[in-house]
């Protein structure tokens, strides 16, 4: 089977690896990919955000199964254009994606359906942000609409500073047009909870939920980042909820208003009181948590993504056990970084140490890395996922944060306190 998978980060760079390692015949092909898909698959280099290169270059390959890894393509309209030339895609239309792309959109379907969410009102002037603030308890979320590469929330304490970063987003238009709009929400204090479901739109099967650490900083201090790491699986005792009350509802106004969704539903939550109270729609996988979900995975990826994309989801998932036990074994990734991430990262800097880490039962996911002749170099914010799966969280950490640091460039960092909360798990 041949298979193209869109993107270049630390999520393309694992769907590319366990869609290839699940069958050997399985051919990969990554648009643009980054030198670790190189080593395992055939990079095509393109700009994805260029849907005419990457729907061309797609059409030479044919493939049997495409599989988009970031919004922006979704976003604006690249399943739209493949899946009229004929082709299966994973990954939603436009209209779907808006679940993402237009958070206004996503919180009215949200009232509309009653799906729990925190008290919320949009604001699209300046001189409309006051009041609004006024009606809510201190401190507030400010979430841009639009896409905004995970740089749009803001957690506020005053109103002062909910004007300053009001007036960035409505008149200095700091994030462009994903800021023309803004959300007001209220502050929801709880655990947070990824889940994630394969669909086509009407069935569906859910992956590992996992958590990510969303803080530059440990103990969740720092500017908010694209995620630091994560863990899975988590609050698998809410998955049943989470259908009931959020997937369902979903699943059943995207229908009424005819837009066709198969793919991936990600939602972000806030565990309040023990019950889901969603944060977000996503319309794609996310970074980090792919990089621990997938290899939890045992088989069936391949039939699941590629029967959703046909709009016949066989539920096909097995996940990985701890020995002589049905509980899934246990996953932890912590993302190394660039100095100067999540503002501006300095990069150029020369990698060494990938081949040993991953002699200590590592697996390393490449992301925001760039070949350079004989050699490679950080090229990106986020450079790597490391990622350790074994039978408790405890092991796992020790064995990472024992090696992490045999991967050496200049300025590289990471969170030292990622899966603390588990260790007694």
């Amino acid at each position: 089977m041949i298979i193209a998978v869109v993107g270049s980060g630390g999520r393309e760079y694992a769907l590319a690896r366990y869609l290839g390692g699940e069958h050997q015949s399985n051919q990969i092909y990554v648009l643009p990919g980054n030198p670790g898909t190189d080593l395992f698959a055939e990079n095509i280099q393109v700009d994805v955000n260029d849907l005419d290169s990457t729907a061309a270059a797609i059409r030479n390959i044919n493939p049997d199964l495409i599989v988009v890894g970031p919004e922006n393509p979704l976003a604006e309209g690249i399943t739209d254009r493949l899946s009229y030339d004929g082709f299966k895609v994973f990954g939603p239309i436009a209209q779907g994606a808006r679940i993402e792309s237009d958070k206004l959109w996503a919180k009215q379907i949200m009232m509309e359906t009653d799906i729990p969410t925190s008290k919320w009102l949009p604001v699209d002037k300046l001189e409309n942000l006051s009041p609004v603030i006024e009606s809510f308890e201190l401190p507030v979320v400010i979430k841009a609409s639009g896409l905004a590469g995970g740089k749009g929330v803001f957690i506020v304490k005053d109103k002062e500073s909910a004007e300053k970063i009001g007036k960035s987003l409505l008149e200095e238009k700091k994030l462009g047009s994903a800021g023309k709009q803004i959300v007001v929400e209220e502050c929801l204090v709880g655990s947070e909870a990824s889940f994630f479901f394969i669909t086509d739109g009407r069935n569906y099967q859910w992956l590992c939920p996992a958590q990510d650490y969303k803080r530059a900083l440990d103990n969740d201090q720092g500017p908010n980042t694209g995620g630091m790491g994560a863990v899975a699986p988590v609050k698998t005792e809410l998955i049943y909820e989470v259908e009931q009350r959020i997937v369902l509802p979903l699943l059943d106004y995207l229908r009424y208003k005819k837009i066709e969704y198969r793919g991936v539903i990600y939602i972000g939550t806030m565990i309040v009181d023990g019950h889901p109270k969603v944060l977000e729609f996503n319309c794609r996988f996310g970074d980090p948590e792919t990089q621990v979900i997938l290899p939890l995975v045992a088989e069936g990826l391949t039939t699941s993504l590629l029967s959703a994309a046909a709009g016949k989801l066989e539920p096909s998932l097995k996940f990985k056990t701890i020995p002589d036990s049905d509980e899934i074994m246990k996953s932890l990734g912590v993302v190394i970084a660039s100095e100067g991430y999540p503002h501006k990262a300095e990069t150029g800097f020369e990698i060494t140490g990938v081949d040993e880490l991953k002699k200590s039962d590592l697996i390393v996911h490449y992301a925001g890395v760039k070949k350079q002749q004989d050699h490679i170099i950080n090229g990106g914010g986020r450079v790597f996922t490391v990622t350790g799966i074994g039978n408790n969280f405890k092991s796992i950490r020790e064995n990472l944060y024992t090696n992490i640091n045999r991967i050496k460039f200049k300025g590289a960092w990471y969170r030292k306190d990622i899966g603390k909360e588990f260790s007694s798990s």
